[in-house]
């Protein structure tokens, strides 16, 4: 036996399709029991094609319909929001300081 690692020292891999099966499975098949196939078909057309549909941070703001239908992936189109969202979220967060973390003399003193 010789170990070998996905997408480095091999070319093809179902690594990514085990991860889109086990979010399947755990968002939306363990979570309830079926009366019979059909129904369980029928729910697994809905499910997959809410997975579909929504989005992805791995795929930078993109749902995997739009980047299957052509749409490139660009890391980059929402930074100045992301940046924003950070800066606000911050700020916010010091607004919820308890009394023992809110900035006082003593605090101050033993920083």
């Amino acid at each position: 036996m010789q170990r070998v690692i996905a997408q480095i020292e091999i070319s093809s891999s179902n690594s990514m399709i085990e991860a889109v099966n086990k979010k399947i499975k755990y968002e939306f098949l363990f979570t309830r029991s079926f009366e019979s196939y059909e129904e369980l078909v029928k729910f697994l057309e809905q499910s997959v094609n809410e997975y579909n549909n929504r989005y992805h941070s791995a795929l930078y703001g993109y749902t995997p319909s739009e980047v299957l239908n052509g749409s490139v992936p660009d890391k980059y189109k929402f930074s100045a929001q992301i940046a924003q969202a950070r800066k606000e979220r911050i700020l916010k967060n010091k607004e919820q300081l308890c009394e023992q973390c809110a900035p006082n003399e003593e605090n101050e003193k033993i920083q």
